[in-house]
């Protein structure tokens, strides 16, 4: 839902089946990559909110996308981000992504 918000023309349909997401951007499928890897949207069941540092969301044609759709890139906490998040601590500087300090609640 925050994503459909962030990303005009965003939709995500639930699998008919029962297992994953369809994800459209104005009715083409969006990229999706982890980690710079590209993932398919079933792989993000797996994928933990907890684990999520950033998420990149790139318009078709710009950045890393294949298609017509665009592409959402998505980072989880590595090194020091994710020892500070296994102690339950809510203020962290992500590094290499942003200069700023985020504050997760």
């Amino acid at each position: 839902m925050y994503l459909q918000k962030q990303m005009t023309g965003l939709e995500i349909i639930p699998n008919p089946r029962g297992v994953g997401y369809f994800i459209l951007n104005r009715g083409a499928p969006v990229d999706i990559f982890l980690d710079e890897l590209p993932v398919s949207s079933f792989d993000l069941n797996f994928l933990h909110p907890g684990d999520v540092a950033l998420i990149k969301i790139y318009d078709p044609g710009i950045g890393p996308t294949m298609g017509f759709g665009g592409g959402l890139a998505i980072y989880t906490k590595k090194g020091e981000d994710l020892q500070a998040a296994l102690k339950l601590r809510s203020v962290y500087q992500v590094f290499g992504y942003s200069s700023e300090v985020s504050l997760w609640k």
